[in-house]
């Protein structure tokens, strides 16, 4: 009787006689006993939305935010649902940070728009030297606000405001900011053809200082995940702009991907369709990659790729995994 070898990594290859196998919705996990095969975990229903789609999710310290819709939603720990007042319009992706003021300025920044988030109502953000970003996070208290034009803007220590001269501007690369990420005390402010670094320096009136600058940027705006996120202890990865899956490991870019996870994401027609997000469970901690026609993910413990399908999809329906409560939701 022949073995049937079970793959280590998912790598289905060009064509059927060139791979080595699929592991769809399982993962592979070493033991001292020997190796295993388990599934990967699955989903049940917390809460209930009257809002589609759901657009980003954050925990605020105390709360539940999810952005569905034109609507923002604070959740709590039974799954009770209080909808804002107040719309942020559009249907992508949005970015959420909050400052470390006694009352968090918990901020989102849309398509069109940047909005606060308060206990009942979503307002336009009380300071027009925001301008018009794309993205925003938040390192050391500061709220950092990237722009299409190259621009980092930063708020004041704990607050909303916004000293007109407290920017600074991406220069080694005329390529614009698409996202800005915060890891290791370091913000990364991504570009589309590289990514600049920068540290806290405590200087007036813009804080940063940068330190590095890193050569390939990001492919889409929302193909990055694993920064300073609640119950995530391993590093960022990002989709490079070559197509390959890159560890963030200090200021160097280490890449992870295989030729099967790069030739899936070179064929997605638009780059702002693939969106990653981070979970763990157990020993293992997954960074998982999903476009219109497929998920991969990356566990990040055994450094081995698997694929993952919901009921009926090509791809997993889960998106925009955040650990509230003491859970991933």
């Amino acid at each position: 009787m022949y073995s049937i070898p079970f793959p280590v990594s998912s790598m289905p290859g060009v064509h059927p006689s060139l791979g080595r196998g699929r592991l769809v919705n399982a993962l592979y996990q070493p033991q001292s006993g020997g190796d295993r095969w388990r599934r990967v975990p699955g989903l049940r229903r917390f809460t209930a939305l009257d809002f589609t789609p759901v657009r980003a999710m954050a925990w605020t310290g105390h709360d539940l935010l999810v952005i569905a819709g034109t609507k923002a939603c604070r959740v709590d720990s039974f799954g009770a649902v209080t909808v804002l007042s107040g719309d942020l319009y559009g249907s992508a992706p949005v970015s959420i940070a909050r400052n470390n003021n006694a009352t968090p300025d918990i901020v989102v920044v849309g398509e069109t728009s940047v909005m606060r988030v308060g206990a009942a109502a979503l307002t336009p953000y009380p300071d027009g030297n925001v301008g018009a970003p794309r993205s925003v996070a938040s390192l050391d208290g500061y709220l950092l606000f990237t722009s299409s034009d190259g621009v980092i803007r930063a708020s004041d220590l704990n607050s909303a405001t916004i000293n007109g001269l407290s920017f600074a501007r991406a220069e080694s690369n005329p390529d614009g900011l698409l996202r800005g990420l915060v890891s290791a005390q370091l913000f990364y402010a991504f570009g589309n053809a590289s990514v600049e670094v920068f540290q806290d320096v405590g200087a007036s009136p813009f804080p940063l200082e940068r330190v590095a600058v890193m050569p390939l940027g990001l492919y889409g705006r929302w193909a990055l995940a694993g920064g300073q996120s609640e119950g995530w202890s391993s590093r960022p990865l990002f989709v490079a702009n070559d197509g390959t899956v890159r560890e963030i490991n200090g200021y160097q870019q280490e890449v992870v991907s295989i030729d099967d996870v790069t030739r899936d994401i070179l064929a997605v027609p638009d780059p702002e369709d693939i969106v990653a997000q981070v979970y763990s469970f157990g020993e293992a901690a997954i960074w998982s990659l999903t476009a219109p026609g497929w998920t991969w993910e990356f566990n990040c413990t055994t450094r081995a790729w698997h694929q993952r399908r919901s009921n009926g999809r090509s791809n997993w329906r889960g998106l925009f995994a955040t650990y509230a409560f003491g859970r991933w939701l």
